[in-house]
């Protein structure tokens, strides 16, 4: 069944800066997605980590009426014409592939990044209620390296769940570039 867009309420991650590619805003537009209903989130700690958990916290425990949303960061473009699957999928995470700096980011099917993705408020209230909260780095033994990007430690505790994880869509995204 046909998600509908207005039923979901946007969060737009927009850290340092506040602002959000002008494609995003378009597809917002498209989708007929009222100013009410969409918030930039330019979170107060420039980790991403705390960002993206006050974020779902203030999703969760906040006095709004929806329950279910769509996460994405102010740098994605989503391509309107290739967003149906992202819009259909019965999957309880459902996020869209695009380009990355990470090779293999999105070569298995089960597995989303956060740029862009959307869930439901019953999803995302059992993993706080089974892990107390939903993003986290994860680094080497020494704190030296970054082996896993926060994104997958949301789908890891959705697994463990027995939550049902799928990629589906496409947006453009600017890679950052690698740092040697």
């Amino acid at each position: 069944m046909m998600k509908t867009p207005l039923e979901h309420y946007f969060i737009v991650h927009s850290y340092p800066d506040g602002f959000m590619q002008s494609e995003l805003a378009r597809w917002l537009m498209s989708l007929g997605v009222p100013q009410n209903q969409w918030r930039i989130w330019r979170g107060e700690d420039r980790n991403n980590q705390c960002s993206y958990n006050a974020a779902m916290k203030w999703l969760l425990h906040s006095q709004h009426e929806y329950d279910q949303f769509v996460l994405c960061d102010c740098d994605i473009r989503p391509h309107e014409s290739k967003m149906a699957e992202f819009w259909s999928s019965e999957a309880d995470l459902v996020g869209v592939r695009y380009p990355t700096e990470c090779e293999g980011a999105f070569d298995h099917p089960d597995s989303i990044h956060t740029a862009l993705w959307r869930t439901t408020r019953q999803t995302m209230q059992a993993v706080e209620d089974e892990f107390g909260t939903w993003f986290e780095w994860e680094y080497d033994d020494q704190q030296t390296r970054t082996i896993n990007c926060l994104c997958q430690s949301l789908v890891k505790k959705a697994k463990k769940l027995g939550l049902t994880v799928q990629q589906a869509g496409y947006a453009m995204h600017v890679p950052r570039r690698k740092v040697r």
